[in-house]
């Protein structure tokens, strides 16, 4: 992608346009594994080229173009899956998204893996049933709707006509989007529920994941929990 020649940008923009991989360090570094890629790069949206994850209406991106108001956008890369990276004995390849505005429907190889709706929330689903061992790259879709100030959803100051106090308006995708293998008992979140400064003591509550165990977000008595 190119970015305008009279744009105004750091050379920090130039970097990234120019990475085949633009941000490329682990989005969640806390939570990193060993066995992580980053999706990150050029992807095609409706047909164009397109720098992700810079969302459509941004330099960056390579389209600074306005949303399609009330039309859905569809994105489409795709990606290679280590042959080290097994998925037997409970272990699954867990796929990534840090934020996509506004709702969405993601599909690997044909198959749906995962409906979401929220600009500013990620999301993760588990695309190991999805996944073609017999095919060298997995296609991956990704269905977006963003109906802007019209959808009622929240928004902030987003608006397709930015003026004063409004910020142009973002669609699509807009954060990082990452691959991991995850072993069949996992860490899926860590807090730091109690800080006592003077006693020097910090909690921290640890959420795991097991096989057969409920699904469940954030500090949870559904979740294995360890107090440190």
């Amino acid at each position: 992608v190119a970015i305008a020649s009279d744009a105004f940008v750091s050379r920090y923009a130039g970097d990234a346009v120019r990475s085949r991989q633009p941000l490329g360090e682990h989005p969640r570094p806390q939570l990193q594994r060993k066995r992580w890629k980053s999706l990150n790069g050029l992807w095609e949206r409706n047909g164009t080229r397109i720098l992700v994850p810079f969302p459509p209406e941004s330099l960056l991106s390579g389209v600074a173009a306005g949303a399609a108001r009330g039309r859905t956008a569809v994105y489409r890369t795709s990606f290679g899956v280590p042959p080290e990276w097994k998925v037997d004995g409970g272990a699954s390849v867990a796929l990534h998204f840090g934020a996509v505005d506004w709702r969405c429907r993601v599909a690997v190889n044909g198959v749906g893996v995962a409906e979401h709706s929220g600009g500013f929330t990620p999301f993760t689903a588990d695309v190991s049933a999805a996944l073609d061992r017999s095919l060298e790259r997995q296609q991956l879709e990704v269905w977006v709707y963003d109906p802007s100030e019209e959808g009622g959803q929240p928004l902030g100051k987003q608006r397709e006509t930015s003026r004063g106090i409004w910020y142009t308006a973002v669609s699509g995708i807009w954060q990082s989007v990452w691959l991991e293998l995850r072993p069949p008992t996992f860490v899926s979140a860590v807090s730091f529920a109690t800080v006592d400064l003077r006693a020097g003591r910090v909690r921290v509550d640890v959420e795991m994941r097991a096989p057969g165990a409920p699904a469940t977000a954030g500090a949870s008595s559904h979740g294995a929990q360890a107090t440190c």
